[in-house]
């Protein structure tokens, strides 16, 4: 029995992207632009930093000691993704609790909220709290400058205080809105 002849492609040498066909996600948030700014660009807001294309706290540069060079050069100020965020008012998630539950263990839910954001915020500078509201009828909004946070935030409050959760995402994903839910 002879083999079938293996299929030629019709894609020159090199030109096939891995991956092909595979959905990727797609960004099209406007607080994030497409090209990554210069490494040492500094927000003026936070204080943040460049470095290797990420957004960092200066504190978690491990560069050392700064050259003769780099003190001659004065890094650009550019405002970073998540102070853009706070200027503007425009939230990139909300996490929304509601339920009986909320009203009467309020002030640790709201400490647990914190520490995690703390913890998340010094680790990442583009994913902080904007606010945490009331919200009229009872229970809380939780604005934030990044999609992860609220994500992190939920699961966190899930793991610690059970509660359901529902997740759903604006146009574009460039919103993510999370509620959560406990009666007493």
């Amino acid at each position: 029995m002879s083999r079938p002849a293996k299929a030629q492609s019709h894609h020159p040498a090199g030109s096939r992207t891995h991956g092909a066909g595979v959905l990727r996600e797609q960004r099209h948030d406007a607080y994030h632009p497409e090209e990554k700014p210069v490494s040492g660009t500094t927000c003026p807001d936070c204080a943040a930093q460049v470095q290797r294309g990420r957004w960092v706290w200066p504190a978690d540069i491990a560069s050392g000691a700064p050259s003769a060079s780099d003190e001659e050069s004065v890094p650009p100020l550019k405002r970073c993704p998540a102070c853009a965020r706070l200027h503007a008012q425009d939230p990139a998630g909300e996490l929304i609790l509601s339920g009986s539950y909320v009203s009467q263990h309020e002030a640790e839910l709201r400490s647990l909220l914190a520490q995690e954001a703390h913890r998340e915020a010094s680790l990442h500078p583009l994913e902080r709290v904007m606010s945490i509201d009331p919200v009229l009828g009872g229970g809380l909004k939780i604005t934030t400058t990044g999609l992860h946070l609220p994500r992190m935030l939920a699961h966190v409050l899930e793991r610690a205080h059970h509660g359901t959760l529902r997740t759903t995402y604006g146009p574009n994903q460039s919103l993510v809105r999370i509620s959560w839910h406990r009666e007493a």
